[in-house]
């Protein structure tokens, strides 16, 4: 049965495909287990479909080549790990910017300045003391799970990272672009509720 998944056939690259796309779900949801399950599964296809036959040959025969290959891959990963470490952090530190910003311009603080003692407890109830302490908490130990995900799946997550940003700023700009196309729609939908509101 497996047979149909040997290496060369159209269903070795469709589940080559389906591999790729899974990976890709689980690198952007940081999803560490569902993404090492699946390679287990699918590496038990492969086993049966005799991929791993080859692999495990090549592996025999060139073993400080692929002691080369698996360490090239892993420091690669682990250097990707300080961009995603990055854009971890000031993902997380972004509703503490966002709230500091709204309460330093109601209290008409120097945006620059530690924020006055006397406001700083008014602040945290402000802001939350649990989403605070979460904040002050952060740590790479508290968070090995998802290292160890950007070091071993590093390839899925790069293209995730890369096209995160850009589609969310092409999504937002195309809402921007056709904001008043939405507006006629609404108020077409919407027409006789005006009239009788008279707005």
């Amino acid at each position: 049965m497996f047979e149909i998944f040997a290496v060369g056939t159209i269903w070795f690259w469709i589940l080559i495909c389906t591999i790729v796309v899974v990976e890709l779900l689980c690198a952007a949801n940081n999803a560490f287990y569902g993404g090492i399950g699946f390679i287990v599964g699918f590496g038990v296809v492969f086993a049966f479909g005799g991929a791993l036959t080859e692999l495990g040959s090549f592996i025999y025969a060139h073993p400080f080549i692929t002691i080369g290959y698996a360490a090239a891959y892993l420091a690669i990963g682990f250097l990707w790990t300080f961009v995603k470490w990055w854009r971890y952090v000031a993902k997380r530190q972004e509703p503490y910017n966002k709230a500091r910003a709204e309460f330093v311009k109601y209290h008409d603080l120097d945006p620059d300045e530690p924020i006055d003692k006397a406001l700083l407890d008014s602040f945290r109830i402000s802001f939350g003391r649990g989403k605070l302490f979460e904040l002050q908490s952060l740590t790479v130990e508290e968070n090995m799970v998802l290292v160890c995900d950007w070091i071993l799946f590093w390839p899925f997550s790069m293209v995730v990272t890369l096209l995160d940003d850009p589609m969310r700023k092409l999504i937002v700009l195309g809402i921007v672009l056709f904001k008043s196309v939405y507006k006629k729609i609404g108020n077409s939908v919407q027409k006789k509720m005006k009239m009788d509101l008279g707005e």
